[in-house]
């Protein structure tokens, strides 16, 4: 059946749906119309619209797009479905309603959005794995570029030569290890591809610590994971990158660039770790990681004690002693468990060949008279770098602070135990990440992240149910008062970890890149200079 396309059918009809997005539509109603057509999208395009418009749509467009079943179905409310479904990210406090949402088939798909953008200067926004804290990958009245279906990851041979941070050169491995192996990682991959198509080669690259992050966002943010202490950040293995800027003065011109330490290098120093800055500007379709030889198993651990000053200490005794070693990272969690008690886990990560050492490093969490259980194994990479999948998938709200720390104080230490214990909810968690190592030996102009130097990076946690309405009140409040808290301890540095600031910290979100502010804020006034 074809209707006719008046006024009232062209409005979108969300329930929720801002007012301005609403209008934003009825103003660009025809060039929505005709956009998969006109620019030969390949890929799929959903909309909220009318059933009088998209079954229009489906009459003029169905031979030149995969057009979604929100377009096809005669039920409005399985459309309705399915857009809200798309729009939705991993952080559920994030309730945003974009103009259209492109399902981009390939990167040239990619191309002619952003050329159909730039025809019509529109905003738009970019999703690889939608993990952000901050929601960017949605906005309201945006066109939602989704790079999900751009996810292939291919591993091969790579000439020597250097990044612009560091060189990798498998010291320590096996001549048939120490070969050279880079990755190209399409922009919607996620870690567990890549994760997965490394270690079919034997093969690593530093990640976060949940598979399901895009690799994008992580990257483009930093990138501090379990083997960052080893190999430095997820942004310094990049060997070079693809990105596509559009033009912004309506001539739908889109250029293409390569950027590596070699070309367009004020560009790619500014993606590694500074990349965030751009969002809405451009859209990076490709990275090159180099890979570092990786072991059959990692010496894992995970050690359990009741919350207490004391054993804070014992972990920051061993982790900051001058000799502790690179290879060796741990982690503590500070919460509360299923049953009510406030606890300490330290979760350790070996990357050594020879797990008895090891095992001789961690021998003070094993010894501590205040362990409650412990487990140590070897593990293949790809099982570390998932375990906390399950607990961090899509669908629960979620607010952090992040601040980087350049000492853990026994003051510190206190305030972080008093943040847990006194909590008025449960569902807040205390993370401390370690950092030192290959991060900090890394120059902290290098790249624009910036804090280099500090010893730990601290950010509280905190995540409730959708329908918990009374309990996501108290931990927003009490995220804000300990979070505003440690940022003004003397202890802590200025600004957080990009990847895990939240869009009201503007301010920190300038600071956290320090004296490299500066530059990267020149390149982006200068974005589309570039050629």
């Amino acid at each position: 059946k074809r209707t006719n396309m008046g006024a009232a059918e062209s409005t979108p009809s969300v329930k929720g749906m801002p007012p301005s997005v609403r209008d934003t539509f009825v103003q660009h109603k025809d060039i929505f119309m005709n956009f998969p057509s006109s620019y030969h999208i390949k890929g799929e395009v959903v909309a909220p619209w009318r059933d009088g418009v998209t079954t229009e749509w489906n009459v003029r467009h169905s031979s030149s797009c995969i057009v979604s079943h929100i377009l096809l179905s005669s039920h409005i409310e399985k459309k309705q479905s399915r857009y809200d479904d798309l729009r939705q990210v991993w952080n559920a406090m994030i309730d945003r309603y974009p103009t259209i949402i492109v399902m981009c088939q390939d990167e040239e798909d990619v191309h002619n959005t952003l050329s159909f953008i730039s025809k019509n200067k529109l905003p738009f926004t970019v999703r690889g794995g939608g993990h952000s804290i901050a929601g960017r990958a949605v906005q309201d009245g945006s066109v939602l570029i989704d790079l999900t279906r751009l996810n292939d990851v291919v591993v091969g041979a790579h000439s020597p030569t250097t990044t612009s941070t560091d060189s990798h050169d498998g010291e320590g491995k096996g001549a048939a290890d120490s070969m050279l192996l880079a990755a190209r990682v399409s922009g919607g991959a996620l870690w567990s591809d890549l994760d997965r198509e490394a270690a079919k080669h034997k093969r690593v690259v530093v990640g976060g610590m949940i598979s399901s992050t895009g690799v994008g966002g992580l990257t483009l943010g930093g990138g501090i994971g379990w083997l960052a202490r080893s190999y430095g950040l997820s942004c310094d293995a990049v060997h070079d990158l693809t990105l596509l800027i559009p033009d912004i003065e309506g001539s739908g011109h889109v250029t293409r660039l390569t950027c590596s330490s070699t070309q367009n290098e004020d560009l790619f120093w500014a993606m590694r770790g500074g990349g965030h800055s751009f969002s809405g500007k451009l859209v990076v379709t490709s990275f090159t990681f180099l890979l570092e030889p990786s072991l059959p198993s990692y010496l894992f651990a995970i050690y359990v004690y009741p919350l207490s000053v004391s054993i804070l200490q014992l972990y920051h005794q061993v982790t900051s002693a001058p000799d502790f070693p690179d290879e060796m990272a741990v982690y503590a969690f500070l919460q509360r468990d299923s049953e009510g008690d406030h606890e300490c886990i330290l979760i350790a990560c070996w990357n050594g060949p020879d797990s008895d050492k090891g095992r001789m490093l961690l021998r003070p969490f094993a010894e501590a008279s205040q362990l409650k259980t412990s487990i140590v194994e070897m593990k293949p990479y790809t099982h570390i770098q998932s375990m906390f999948d399950l607990t961090n998938g899509h669908g629960s709200c979620r607010l952090w602070k992040s601040n980087f720390m350049n000492d853990l104080s026994v003051s510190v230490l206190t305030e972080l135990s008093m943040a847990v214990s006194k909590c008025p909810s449960p569902g807040f968690t205390v993370e401390i990440m370690p950092l030192g190592g290959k991060i900090g030996k890394t120059p902290s102009h290098a790249t624009p992240f910036h804090h280099r130097n500090a010893k730990y990076e601290i950010h509280c946690i905190a995540s409730w149910d959708t329908v918990e309405v009374a309990k996501g009140k108290k931990l927003r409040e009490w995220v804000s008062l300990f979070g505003n808290k440690m940022i003004a301890h003397p202890e802590t540095a200025t600004g957080g970890y990009s990847n895990y600031l939240t869009a009201d910290e503007g301010a920190r979100f300038r600071a956290s890149y320090g004296e490299n502010a500066d530059r990267l804020e020149h390149i982006l006034n200068n974005i589309y200079t570039y050629k």
